[in-house]
């Protein structure tokens, strides 16, 4: 079992530095513009009430294409959940992160739009930029080169984190899906190394396919605006799918957990599944109605191959191997036994963050 690499001290410092970084962020730009003698706010009107559309598209359809970027930013809530079998009291704190990190999220975010919307200079230079970052172009604008690179090197090193944090969480998910026997080479990629008590294997196989699509970039940007939409498309359906089957099959045996919603779970979990549905169909939408080869949406493609792979895998091998090898019966065994002792279903990711609390 891999051993747990953040401490809650460890976390802490590094929630305060995200809000550092926030808070510093926006006060540059807000202070640029305000001294500045050449430079003004946008008008409240422009911020709140203004709308654009050169798409071609009508507003609707504008409107839940647009909605791509906020959900990319908001996904990967549930990577608690990799790291559940590390986290101590999971049954509380796993639900608690979640929901935690999207309200968060929206108002940080929400705000540094608000922001950001105020200080935008040339709406023409941000839309197409020369270095071909909006947000450069912004803060070059606003702070100027060398204030917007001094703040660019601060994001870049705080992305560096999150890149560790991301990669770690990416890790237990392919240990722990390869330890059920639900990847190809799971043998391999579930070895735990005995020195550093982490999936290394598992870190240096995520580490190889991050490495592969950041080449890409280097080719061509619509490859990485296809990546980019399938993980958001790909997080939304596997958000769905559980969702789903509460809706058509109900909770069933699953007992209650600490954190329950009461009365407003099927208002939840109807409006989830309802959210899910519609923006997975427009968010496979290219960004004109007669897009070009380069302007081609490109996403349903890549997810097309992901689900022929994933399907190929499943009859080739996975249904002969899934919840089939030796540490997923060792894990549901304990968990059969922990059941029989207590007289209520645990799972072994909380049998084993309960041992480390």
């Amino acid at each position: 079992m891999p051993q747990g690499l953040d401490s809650p001290l460890v976390q802490q410092r590094c929630w305060c530095l995200v809000g550092a970084e926030f808070i510093v962020f926006a006060l540059a730009m807000l202070i640029s513009v305000g001294v500045k003698s050449d430079l003004s706010f946008q008008p409240a009107s422009f911020v709140f009430t203004q709308w654009i559309n050169n798409t071609g598209w009508i507003d609707g359809v504008v409107w839940f294409i647009g909605l791509v970027q906020s959900a990319y930013g908001l996904t990967a809530f549930d990577s608690v959940i990799h790291l559940i079998e590390e986290l101590p009291s999971p049954q509380r704190n796993g639900p608690r992160i979640i929901w935690l990190s999207v309200l968060i999220g929206s108002i940080s975010g929400m705000i540094f739009m608000i922001v950001c919307l105020f200080c935008i200079q040339s709406l023409e230079k941000v839309l197409q930029p020369p270095s071909g970052f909006p947000f450069l172009e912004l803060l070059k604008e606003t702070i100027g080169p060398k204030g917007g690179f001094a703040l660019i090197v601060i994001f870049t090193t705080q992305m560096l984190g999150q890149a560790v944090s991301m990669t770690t969480t990416a890790s237990r998910l392919t240990w722990g899906f390869a330890r059920d026997g639900g990847l190809p080479f799971n043998n391999y990629l579930s070895h735990v190394d005995n020195y550093w008590k982490v999936p290394a294997r598992a870190l240096w196989f995520q580490g190889v396919i991050i490495g592969l699509v950041g080449v890409l970039y280097f080719f061509t940007e619509v490859v990485i605006q296809a990546v980019v939409s399938v993980c958001t498309i790909a997080l939304t359906i596997s958000y769905g799918i559980p969702i789903l089957a509460l809706v058509m099959f109900g909770m069933g045996d699953i007992p209650p957990g600490d954190f329950t919603l009461g009365r407003l779970r099927p208002v939840a979990n109807w409006v989830g599944l309802t959210y899910c549905s519609v923006t997975t169909v427009f968010f496979f939408f290219p960004g004109s109605p007669t897009p070009t080869a380069i302007g081609m949406n490109y996403a349903i493609a890549v997810f097309g191959i992901m689900v022929l792979i994933a399907i190929g895998f499943w009859f080739i091998k996975g249904q002969h191997t899934y919840l089939q090898t030796d540490g997923a019966l060792v894990e549901m065994n304990r968990a059969e036994q922990l059941e029989a002792q207590t007289g209520r279903r645990v799972y072994p990711e909380q049998d084993q963050a309960s041992k480390r609390s």
